[in-house]
C-alpha cells in the first residue's frame, strides 16, 4: 500500500509578504461599499434609474462569477505570483477609469473589468496566505485577514464617503491603491511555483463530478448566494432609501456601510464562542431573523436617525435638526 506523498514546505516568505497580502485582502469589500456613499450624486448627475445605478455597483459581481473560473485555471497553471499581481494591476487602472469617466456606458465597461481583476485578487490573495503559511502560522495568517478585511469594511467606505462630497469621481481613485500593490507582490511573493500536495490521478475530480459526489455543496453555494444577494441588496438601495430620508451627504451614508461592517467584525469576534454554544442550524436562522429585521426596520422607518456628531448632520441632511 503506497503512502501518500508528504505536503512540501512553503516557500521562503520574504518580509513584508503578509502585510502586503494583508492589505490586498482589504480590497475584497473596498470592491463595491467604496461607492455606496456616491452612488446617488452619480445617479443625479448621470440621471440614471435606479436599476442603472444599482448596475454600477453590481456589474463586477458578475464579472466575477464568469470569470473566478479562468482566474483559478492561472491561478493553477502560473502560481500565484504572476496572476495576482496582474489581478492588482488591472483592479487598480479599471477601478480608477471612474476617475475620468463621464458616461454611463464607459462606467460599466470600466466595471467589466475591474470585475476581472477583483477575481484574480479574491482567489490570489487567499491561494497566497494557504499557500505560504502552514500550520499554526497559516491559522494566524488567516485571522489576522479576517480582521484586515473587516477594518477595510470600516476605513474604505469612510475615506470614499470624505472625498466624494468633493466629486463622485474621487472616490473612484481609492483603488489606484491596486497598481503599487500589484508591483509589491511582483517583487515580494515567491518566483517558484506553488507545489500543493501530490494527489493520483484518479482521485482528480471535475467540478461536475465533484457536485454529483458532495450534493451539500449546492446547499452551500445556495446559501452563499443568498448571502450576497442580501448584502448586495443593502448596498445598492440602502442610499435610495436613506435619499427619500433627506440623507445624501456622501460622508452620512458611509457612515450606515461602516456601521454594517463593525457589526460583522463583532460577530466575527464572538462567532467562536457563539459557535460552542450554537448548532449552525440555529446560526443560520438568527441570521435569518436578523436579515428580515433589518429589512422590515428600512422599510417602516420614517426618517433617518440624527447623528450627534458634528453637532448635527450636514445641511444636506434635510430630515435631521440640530442638537
Amino acid at each position: 500500500m503506497s503512502t501518500p506523498a508528504p505536503e512540501p514546505a512553503p516557500a521562503p516568505v520574504r518580509p513584508g509578504t503578509l502585510p502586503l497580502l494583508l492589505f490586498a485582502s482589504t480590497l475584497t469589500v473596498m470592491a463595491g461599499s467604496i461607492l455606496a456613499p456616491v452612488i446617488q450624486v452619480i445617479r443625479g448627475d448621470l440621471q440614471l434609474s435606479g436599476t442603472e445605478a444599482g448596475l454600477i455597483i453590481t456589474t463586477h459581481s458578475l464579472s466575477i462569477a464568469v470569470t473566478s473560473p479562468l482566474a483559478g485555471w492561472m491561478l493553477d497553471r502560473w502560481g500565484v505570483r504572476l496572476p495576482l499581481a496582474g489581478g492588482l494591476v488591472l483592479y487598480g487602472l479599471a477601478g480608477g477609469t471612474g476617475l475620468v469617466a463621464d458616461s454611463y456606458p464607459a462606467l460599466i465597461a470600466s466595471r467589466v473589468a475591474f470585475g476581472a481583476g477583483a477575481a484574480l485578487v479574491f482567489s490570489g490573495t487567499t491561494l497566497a496566505l494557504l499557500n505560504l503559511y502552514k500550520g499554526p502560522a497559516q491559522d494566524r495568517a488567516m485571522g489576522w485577514r479576517g480582521t484586515a478585511t473587516s477594518m477595510g469594511g470600516v476605513l474604505w467606505p469612510l475615506l470614499a464617503g470624505g472625498v466624494g462630497g468633493i466629486s463622485w469621481h474621487l472616490p473612484f481613485g481609492v483603488y489606484l491603491i491596486g497598481v503599487p500593490l500589484g508591483i509589491a507582490t511582483a517583487l515580494l511573493l515567491p518566483r517558484e511555483r506553488p507545489k500543493g500536495a501530490a494527489r493520483p490521478a484518479g482521485e482528480r475530480l471535475g467540478a461536475w463530478q465533484m457536485l454529483r459526489r458532495h450534493r451539500i455543496l449546492l446547499v452551500w453555494y445556495g446559501l452563499q448566494f443568498c448571502g450576497s444577494l442580501l448584502l448586495y441588496a443593502l448596498v445598492v438601495f440602502l442610499p435610495q432609501r436613506l435619499a427619500e430620508s433627506g440623507v445624501e451627504d456622501p460622508l452620512l451614508v458611509s457612515l450606515y456601510t461602516v456601521g454594517m461592517s463593525g457589526a460583522m467584525s463583532l460577530i466575527g469576534l464572538a462567532y467562536a464562542s457563539l459557535r460552542t454554544r450554537l448548532a449552525y442550524s440555529v446560526l443560520l436562522r438568527g441570521s435569518l431573523a436578523l436579515w428580515t429585521a433589518a429589512f422590515l426596520l428600512l422599510a417602516v422607518a420614517p426618517n433617518a436617525p440624527c447623528c450627534s456628531w458634528r453637532r448635527c448632520c450636514s445641511a444636506s441632511a434635510r430630515g435631521c435638526s440640530s442638537r
